[in-house]
């Protein structure tokens, strides 16, 4: 097939990048369920709730996940309840949980069209014959995702705090991700927690990495 030359190029043009989106965003599902949540929780660095018993912060923050990802409703979120009798979430956690499933669904929806669009280039070029192409885009995707997945790693090893302060005024307005460290919020998930979870996350980013190079040395 005689496939113009700049077309071939837009082809793998838009491999390249999808492979980094593809990458940095595929461990969100795994990463937010409750089978990592209930793997963090058995962590012996990440401390026990100080107002919720092990079981009574598993249900909780089952209700935050499952509103997170879509199983629940924000209402049902608002008027769940503490064996206490108190309101598990305050509005304002409510609201930020607004805002982290927006966030969370614009990634999964960015990370559909980045595959979508990623294996329809990669098949179009192989149809041309262009498995050279193919293999030295997935390979250009995975350096890229690897520079900036170091970096993100480093500094959040180097300084996690002002990591976690920079990650949030990116994503979320300034001052409604604050909350006090007895709030529901900070009593499911603690610092240590989201330390923990970054550093996971980006070995997960490195192994997918891993595969797709492996791939592409194949397809070379």
């Amino acid at each position: 097939m005689n496939t113009p030359r700049w077309q071939r190029a837009l082809l793998q043009g838009i491999l390249i990048m999808a492979v980094p989106v593809v990458l940095f965003f595929s461990p969100l599902y795994v990463f937010v369920t409750p089978a990592f949540v209930r793997h963090e929780y058995a962590q012996p660095h990440v401390p026990a709730a100080e107002r919720f018993t092990p079981a009574e912060r598993l249900h909780l923050s089952d209700a935050a996940v499952g509103y997170l990802r879509g199983r629940a409703s924000r209402e049902a979120l608002a008027a769940l309840r503490t064996t206490e009798g108190e309101t598990a979430f305050q509005t304002r956690e409510v609201e930020h949980l607004v805002d982290v499933k927006r966030v969370i669904d614009a990634m999964l929806g960015v990370h559909t069209g980045a595959l979508v669009l990623g294996t329809l280039a990669g098949l179009a070029l192989w149809r041309t014959g262009e498995r050279g192409r193919v293999s030295a885009g997935l390979t250009t995707g995975v350096v890229l995702a690897g520079g900036v997945i170091a970096a993100i790693v480093v500094s959040a090893l180097l300084d996690f705090g002002t990591f976690f302060t920079a990650f949030h005024q990116v994503f979320f307005t300034a001052g409604t991700w604050i909350f006090d460290y007895r709030d529901t919020l900070i009593q499911l998930y603690p610092i240590e927690f989201w330390m923990d979870a970054v550093w996971k996350m980006g070995a997960a980013i490195g192994a997918e990495a891993v595969l797709i190079m492996l791939v592409a040395r194949r397809l070379g």
